[in-house]
């Protein structure tokens, strides 16, 4: 064998191996706002850490078993029932599909216009990366009908500092994460409130 075909199987497979172990990245989806990470794949297996929602992990997807090995970004390994993961591609899936329903529906459907906004900033929360990736995924046009939901959330719960701390938190540098991050500051502004901070 030849150095350039030893080195082409070299990286093939040792990238095909790194992408096996990191696994794939997820977020939690749990009503208590955190699930736990066990030492084993069982309930009743004791409690190493939890993980909370907007937290990024890795996890491997397992066929054999209802829970999966997960690491979180600190380096803590355990298992986690597959009920309480979405992963990042998934839930990128499903906030594109939100995207296109606001882009095509009646602008005086008040109810649904009120709903998609909620939604919009509930997603941003919980799932930082997806929505930066939906968000980058999108026409122009969208974008642009996005960045005018964010400025002007309608619903008075939203946290718009935890918002803006988990998509900047996501580490991603991009121009779609920029301006995410300018439309909830100008969000924060109308509320006379500084989300930076």
């Amino acid at each position: 064998m030849n150095k350039l075909t030893t080195l082409i199987l070299t990286l093939c497979f040792g990238l095909n191996s790194y992408a096996q172990s990191t696994g794939e990245e997820a977020y939690i989806n749990d009503p208590d706002g955190y699930t736990n990470v066990r030492d084993g794949q069982s309930g009743s297996a004791n409690v190493l850490t939890t993980i909370k929602t907007g937290e990024l992990f890795q996890f491997q997807p397992s066929d054999q078993s209802n829970w999966c090995e997960v690491t979180k970004t600190d380096g803590t390994t355990g298992y986690v029932h597959n009920s309480r993961i979405v992963s990042v591609a998934t839930q990128t899936k499903e906030i594109s599909k939100l995207i296109q329903a606001i882009r095509t529906t009646n602008p005086n459907d008040v109810e649904f216009n009120q709903g998609s906004n909620e939604m919009l900033f509930i997603y941003a929360e919980r799932y930082p990366k997806s929505f930066i990736n939906a968000f980058s995924n999108t026409s122009e046009q969208s974008k642009t009908e996005i960045v005018k939901e964010l400025e002007s959330p309608i619903h008075d719960g939203i946290d718009l500092k935890l918002v803006y701390q988990r998509i900047k938190g996501t580490g991603v540098t991009t121009n779609s994460t920029s301006r995410i991050l300018e439309a909830v500051k100008v969000a924060g502004n109308k509320m006379n409130l500084d989300v930076t901070k």
